[in-house]
């Protein structure tokens, strides 16, 4: 059973990349040939968790940081989009966010290690915006929350390397080393 579920009002998410140095595997998604205002989810493989659409995950023109369109989580989002799992390489998730002036709730951005619709879950990484309280905060690995303020009214990058082979993953957040972490021990 899922113990948190995200709750989330505007800020925004743009191009996401998925690149497997490894392998000729990438995956990326700029919601460019999307309509605005279509919900997300039923798109390019985006589903809701467990399977369970909630089209509250909308494509927006309001911000974009390349191209016209990025998403705009909204209360009750939980958006999902998976890949067959890696077993070797180093694998790269960047996604670009924007946390506008406004931003007053929550956001969680994950990466998991393991995920079905209905379980089993594995939480690899999980970095939660917290507009209320103005942080970023990654529970990565087991390891004790680092925190940041979050940027406004800009793009940020967050990229995270996670390589299989050695079985060490790194989290960037605006091109700073935010955590470094053994992704199999989980969150």
């Amino acid at each position: 059973m899922r113990t948190h579920r995200p709750r989330i009002v505007p800020f925004v998410l743009t191009s996401l990349v998925v690149a497997a140095t490894a392998s000729a595997q990438n995956w990326s998604d700029n919601f460019e040939t999307y309509a605005i205002g279509s919900p997300l989810e039923g798109q390019g493989g985006w589903v809701g968790w467990d399977g369970i659409n909630t089209t509250n995950t909308v494509v927006s023109g309001a911000f974009a940081q390349s191209g016209t369109r990025s998403i705009q989580p909204n209360p009750g989002s939980d958006t999902v989009q998976q890949f067959t799992p890696p077993t070797v390489g180093t694998w790269v998730f960047k996604g670009q966010v924007y946390a506008p002036t406004g931003f007053a709730s929550n956001l969680d951005y994950m990466i998991m290690n393991k995920y079905s619709h209905g379980g089993p879950y594995e939480w690899g990484s999980w970095i939660t915006f917290n507009g209320t309280a103005n942080t970023v905060t990654c529970n990565c690995g087991g390891l004790n929350a680092n925190s940041v303020p979050i940027p406004r009214d800009r793009w940020v990058e967050v990229r995270q390397v996670i390589d299989l082979d050695t079985n060490q993953a790194e989290i960037y957040f605006d091109g700073v080393l935010f955590a470094n972490y053994v992704p199999v021990q989980g969150v």
